[in-house]
């Protein structure tokens, strides 16, 4: 599964049917099929998404019936409800993994993702800076949500360090570039700001300011990202 492409998947998918016929009551069985199941969905190797991530909350569910302590039972259905737009319950979900097992990286990638478009901007940076203690080179999509975070909350210099080490190492990243951008337009390095838009523009032609930040939740941010990415002439 962790190879992520789609005939792994379908082979831990097997692996994993297998373990829940040996032990039904083995949690971790239905947190993995569970996983397959959500990568099938949001991967794009399934026809039927809606029903495939249903799946997937339903073996979370499962496995948390069968075993409540297990932290990744909760992190996988805080994953699963984010899916569905369930901010609130992703949130409770996730945090509980995280009060279960303090140290595991994916459920602060996760939880920092719906802390920021839920609009609590501190929390996302909380879960953000502690999860680079754990994991010091962060994901670009995990950097880039950290970044904008910071951007938001009006660190643009702690923008501008996070994401340009992203960018070294992922420089066709669409996101990480945008509010990277964004970021020395804040910090006052206008030519840089001007030079990377421009690129972003050119390899990008599509790109919309407007629907940039359609995922945040609260008007106010959304406004405030469209602002920053205005002024770094994107």
């Amino acid at each position: 599964m962790a190879r992520l492409t789609r005939s792994t998947n379908a082979e831990a998918r097997g692996l994993f049917e297998h373990a829940i016929q040996l032990d039904p009551n083995y949690a971790p069985g239905y947190v993995g099929l569970g996983r397959v199941n959500l990568n099938s969905a949001t991967q794009g190797w399934t026809q039927y998404p809606g029903e495939t991530l249903d799946r997937a909350g339903k073996l979370a569910r499962k496995a948390i019936e069968i075993d409540d302590l297990n932290p990744a039972a909760h992190a996988l259905l805080g994953d699963v409800a984010v899916h569905f737009g369930d901010h609130d319950r992703a949130k409770e979900e996730l945090k509980r993994a995280i009060d279960l097992n303090s140290s595991d990286p994916d459920t602060y990638k996760s939880l920092l993702g719906v802390l920021l478009y839920s609009g609590e901007i501190g929390g996302a940076i909380a879960a953000g800076e502690f999860l680079s203690q754990l994991q010091p080179d962060l994901p670009v999509h995990t950097a880039f949500n950290l970044g904008t975070a910071y951007l938001l909350a009006d660190r643009a210099a702690d923008a501008v360090r996070m994401l340009e080490r992203s960018v070294e190492r992922s420089p066709g990243n669409l996101y990480a570039n945008v509010v990277l951008s964004a970021a020395y337009a804040a910090v006052g390095r206008q030519p840089d700001a001007q030079h990377l838009s421009e690129r972003i523009r050119r390899q990008f032609p599509t790109f919309s300011r407007e629907q940039f930040g359609s995922a945040l939740r609260d008007p106010s941010l959304r406004d405030k990202l469209y602002r920053a990415l205005e002024n770094a002439g994107l």
